[in-house]
């Protein structure tokens, strides 16, 4: 790669990680406990520096940079330790650290919705933050949490149902609660 080449991918980098990186750490935070979810964002940086040629286009930036976020983020839960601290998120969840939200803004079902998602295992917590959070169109969601590839159209059936799935035992919770009837 010519210094030129390598003076455009580095400043494209840069910027990227200007526009996207406070998203795509909160995207982390949501799915690792705080330190984790550092150290997480921290690898995906530099997988992203390094990778940034080989952004080819056939998807928008943003979802790229999920998609490489979210293989970083699956690297990481497969080391036995990482998936446990991230499987019991709750007790991570303490006051004041998942959240900068001022205690008076904070409102009981919020913070009851925030307890549910930290309950959920780690990829079905990536798949309700891309979709309800992030606002990703099914065939970003998919593609962010698959390989990188384009999804097929079994692969985005498969991610809506078991979004669907979600939300069912997120209702369940809500009328057990007694949140809704």
């Amino acid at each position: 790669m010519t210094e030129t080449a390598e003076k455009k991918s580095a400043d494209a980098c840069t910027e990227a990680l200007r526009t996207y990186g406070a998203e795509l750490l909160g995207y982390l935070e949501a799915i690792h406990p705080p330190d984790d979810a550092q150290e997480v964002f921290a690898r995906a940086c530099e997988r992203i520096w390094k990778g940034m040629d080989g952004f080819r286009g056939e998807s928008s930036l943003r979802t790229w940079l999920y998609v490489v976020v979210s293989n970083e983020s699956k690297r990481y839960l497969s080391r036995p330790e990482a998936r446990r601290r991230s499987e019991t998120m709750g007790s991570f969840a303490a006051p004041g650290t998942r959240t900068a939200t001022p205690a008076y803004r904070r409102t009981g079902p919020k913070e009851a919705l925030r307890a549910f998602r930290d309950g959920l295992p780690p990829e079905e917590r990536m798949l309700l933050v891309l979709r309800v959070d992030r606002e990703l169109a099914w065939k970003d969601v998919t593609r962010a949490l698959g390989n990188g590839e384009e999804p097929s159209a079994t692969e985005i059936a498969r991610r809506r149902k078991q979004f669907e799935r979600i939300k069912e035992k997120l209702a369940a919770a809500a009328k057990s609660e007694g949140w809704i009837k």
